[in-house]
């Protein structure tokens, strides 16, 4: 999670998710994994986020309240306890319980700004909600 965002969360709730990032070489070896599984290979680390996303498909939520529990129910995935957040292009990832990124999804996540990827340690499926409120999907295998 960036600084800013967590900056703003203790001045705006005197504390902020639990959570933990992943260091340098484990979120390299997740991309890593990533690219295996969706079959991007000639790719820099950077660009993964583009060619995952031209292979994902746009998904449409029920009604317009936010829960990553009821999006996956409704995509016939399971979301279990923990999540991987990617703030920025997988380049900064990390791990996050299931209810607390639902809690403070709307005071992490920038509108108009930010492009989220949510997936588990399956890799079997990544969400991602783009900067202008679309959600994309993508399975694995």
């Amino acid at each position: 999670m960036q600084d800013i965002k967590r900056k703003n969360m203790k001045e705006d709730y005197s504390c902020i998710p639990d959570y933990e990032t992943f260091s340098e070489s484990e979120a390299k070896a997740i991309v890593k994994a990533i690219k295996s599984v969706y079959s991007i290979s000639d790719t820099v680390d950077s660009e993964v986020e583009e060619e995952i996303l031209k292979k994902s498909v746009s998904v449409s939520l029920v009604n317009d309240d936010f829960s990553l529990t009821i999006l996956g129910e409704n995509l016939g995935i399971e979301i279990g306890d923990s999540l991987f957040v990617s703030w920025n292009k997988f380049e900064e990832i990390d791990t996050i319980k299931t209810e607390e990124f639902e809690e403070y999804f709307f005071d992490s996540w920038y509108e108009g700004i930010d492009n989220i990827e949510i997936f588990d340690s399956t890799l079997e499926w990544i969400i991602f909600i783009l900067r202008n409120g679309d959600i994309r999907l993508i399975r694995g295998r």
